[in-house]
């Protein structure tokens, strides 16, 4: 009896041995589920169970790390989108909104709208068709176009908030996981009511004038074929400047927009795919380099110089510069300098 009494007691002592252990181990599993990193097991042994222990303990560090890491590139990147001059919005496939830029509050006049559905994106945003009181239909929307994995780039909306009309470029693009299945549609829009003014000025303009040529003489005929080739030339120049302006931007590597990121002693941390692919680059190539000496022409650079030294002095700028393409050619671009600190 005796015997039997010592052999389940030792018995017991053994089950508790193996496993405190272990619940320690199933507690700490279910408070690092919930974010607390700090949470380690102290299990003294050298046995298997010290062994699971010790390998635990190293995955809780490594987890709280890799954590860290994600926080502060999520923060890098949410300053990203806040430094750039357009409107960002991202819209989960069911119509709700997680993430809205500054600038996209100040032309909507409203933040992230999360509870909201496709058919209701419209009404919640005030989109219109442009020149007309139809909502933008949800089939024809560059949001469902991106649901659908497609890539939309539309000019026809308008948005109407105190009174006034904001005529709306719109871009957007599908962003999908690992599997291929659309996540979210990510959309940049930027305020183009300014530059619509002018072009139907400038048409209206154009057919006062081919009016006044049917009723003029020769001399005044000769006269509006000079006007006619400096009114091309200069809808040629705009198209130039309007095309290198709408894609001189971009949201790191999933924007159709120029971006790079350079640090204080003017290297390049990163150009996204739209700049390089229209430089004839490619990442491995400038990703160090300076800055000055891979894009700007030789007598560009002294006056760029005084541009980057405001940067850093932590002012924000806009400025145009020339770029040089890998094979030689020049392109014009409009740069938004922001500090990132």
């Amino acid at each position: 009896m005796a015997a039997l009494l010592v052999s389940t007691t030792a018995g017991v002592l053994v089950a508790r041995w193996v496993t405190l252990p272990l619940l320690r181990l199933n507690e700490a599993a279910k408070a690092i589920a919930k974010g607390e990193f700090d949470r380690t097991v102290g299990v003294s042994r050298v046995d298997e169970v010290g062994e699971l222990a010790q390998s635990f303990n190293e995955m809780v560090v490594q987890l709280k790390n890799s954590f860290q890491a994600l926080a502060q590139s999520e923060e890098k990147f949410a300053k990203l989108l806040e430094c750039l001059p357009v409107g960002v919005i991202a819209l989960t496939p069911a119509g709700s909104a997680i993430f809205m830029n500054s600038m996209g509050g100040e032309i909507t006049g409203k933040g992230a709208v999360a509870d909201t559905t496709p058919e209701e994106l419209s009404a919640t945003y005030q989109l219109y068709v442009a020149g007309t009181d139809r909502l933008y239909p949800i089939e024809d929307s560059p949001f469902e176009r991106a649901v659908m994995g497609k890539e939309t780039f539309v000019e026809d909306m308008e948005l109407r908030r105190d009174g006034k009309v904001i005529r709306l470029q719109v871009r957007s693009q599908p962003m999908f996981d690992d599997r291929g299945n659309v996540i979210y549609a990510l959309i940049v829009f930027q305020d183009i009511t300014a530059r619509k003014q002018a072009e139907q000025i400038l048409a209206d303009y154009n057919r006062r004038l081919e009016m006044e040529v049917t009723s003029r003489t020769i001399e005044l005929a000769e006269i509006n074929a000079r006007l006619e080739l400096e009114i091309e030339e200069r809808k040629q120049a705009e198209k130039i400047i309007r095309k290198e302006r709408d894609f001189n931007l971009n949201i790191i590597q999933n924007s159709p927009i120029f971006f790079v990121a350079i640090d204080a002693e003017g290297k390049i941390l990163l150009a996204n795919r739209c700049m390089l692919q229209a430089l004839g680059y490619t990442a491995k190539e400038v990703t160090g380099q300076d800055y000055l000496a891979t894009f700007v022409p030789q007598g560009d650079r002294a006056a760029l110089m005084s541009v980057f030294e405001r940067i850093v002095a932590g002012q924000q700028t806009v400025n145009e510069h020339r770029i040089q393409t890998k094979d030689g050619r020049i392109v014009l671009a409009e740069w938004h300098g922001t500090p990132v600190f």
